[in-house]
């Protein structure tokens, strides 16, 4: 389907309301398929499943006869025609039937989440670090039948990647017996009142295996405090489309998997929650990066590492970054070298596009300049380079003494 998206209001999500779009949106909860009113559920859906909104955006997607849903980047996932609304308190609720537009990228394990197509006789559900004996049980009932072990998170935050250690653990586990499947699926609440395990359940029938075992329970990580290297500031900087975020994603994913403690601070998502009110100017985009910065530098001033991947097209504005961090710590940059004409093919949020027909002005690449950087830790191109590659490359340089 295509939707011409500038003409409908948007509404971002972060946490569980992504997570709980993506599973919707997986055919994991079939046939339920869209939101609904409170009391209205559809008779064929097993439970209800809301979206809240304010009341101005209700009376906007009301208007235009439908909401964006994008992700928090600002990328379009999914496209929602408002077929009834109801006001309830300070919020509004939105009834309608999703339609993908874009699959999404953010979250932990990306590659390894469930889909209905995967299938095995006997599952294994994790919620943390899986201990001997449910490995050793798993193994035993599954007498050579093929073993999915799932990996399940509940209601995360935004950026939390301490799945991923799960994950990693749950890859090696696999490694010893043949025929065995790993996948992650992040749960999250449809409803304020939504309970993990019918969630968990209807997901489960989906699979149609013969027999699962929950090792939910047994499998609470315990809290893992690392040797904790000095601080750091890693500075993504690339043209959009870049791959920038895929990359910085996937080294926080990989240091939560080594139990370091970092902190993800993405351009977009940043700019809602610390610069709210600074608009798209030269000045006020350089003063969000500047808030970045600070952020940045605070985090790595107790120990921990901060990724941030904003454009951050200016040298003057990545030296005052720099300056910042070397205060306190140390400070790594990246230059995401993918060409314009790279960028603009995959062009996710269509903003290349507006920008060459003039609806968006002082767009870096097009009508606003990029400063290469002359003083890059190191260099990629996500358009050569396989993105194990990169990661690798870069947590090499982090980990160098």
């Amino acid at each position: 389907m295509t939707t011409p998206t500038a003409v409908y209001p948007s509404l971002a999500l972060t946490g569980p309301r992504l997570d709980a779009l993506g599973l919707v949106l997986s055919g994991l909860l079939a046939p339920l398929d869209g939101y609904c009113l409170p009391g209205a559920k559809p008779q064929d859906w097993q439970f209800e499943s809301h979206l809240t909104v304010s009341a101005d955006l209700a009376r906007s997607a009301a208007e235009a006869g439908g909401l964006v849903l994008l992700d928090p980047d600002a990328t379009p996932l999914a496209f929602l025609p408002v077929t009834a609304i109801a006001h309830k308190d300070d919020v509004a609720y939105l009834a309608g039937t999703l339609t993908e537009l874009k699959r999404a990228e953010h979250g932990p394990a990306r590659q390894l989440r469930l889909a209905l197509r995967d299938r095995a006789s006997v599952v294994g559900v994790f919620a943390g670090s899986p201990r001997a004996e449910s490995v050793a049980e798993l193994i035993r009932r599954a007498a050579g039948r093929p073993v999915l072990w799932l990996a399940t998170t509940w209601n995360s935050a935004h950026s939390d990647y301490s799945a991923a250690g799960t994950v990693e653990e749950l890859l090696a586990c696999a490694e010893q017996l043949p025929g065995s499947l790993v996948r992650f699926t992040p749960l999250a609440s449809l409803t304020a009142e939504m309970d993990v395990d019918d969630l968990l359940g209807t997901v489960l029938s989906q699979l149609e295996a013969d027999e699962i075992l929950d090792f939910r329970a047994d499998s609470a990580r315990p809290l893992v405090v690392a040797p904790a290297p000095d601080g750091c500031v890693v500075l993504f900087t690339g043209l959009s489309g870049s791959g920038k975020s895929t990359v910085a994603r996937a080294v926080a994913e990989r240091l939560a998997a080594a139990s370091l403690r970092s902190v993800m601070l993405d351009g977009d998502d940043v700019r809602r929650a610390l610069s709210p009110g600074l608009g798209f100017t030269a000045a006020d985009r350089e003063e969000n990066l500047r808030r970045i910065g600070w952020v940045a530098a605070t985090v790595s001033r107790v120990g921990g590492i901060a990724i941030c991947a904003p454009i951050a097209p200016f040298a003057s504005t990545r030296r005052e970054i720099r300056e910042m961090a070397e205060e306190v710590g140390r400070f790594v940059l990246v230059f995401v070298a993918t060409p314009l004409e790279v960028c603009e093919a995959r062009d996710r949020k269509g903003l290349y596009a507006r920008a060459r027909a003039g609806e968006i002005s002082d767009f870096t690449g097009i009508d606003s300049p990029y400063e290469a950087p002359t003083d890059a830790d190191i260099v990629i191109d996500t358009s050569v380079d396989a993105l194990d590659r990169n990661v690798d490359d870069i947590l090499r340089l982090l980990t160098a003494s």
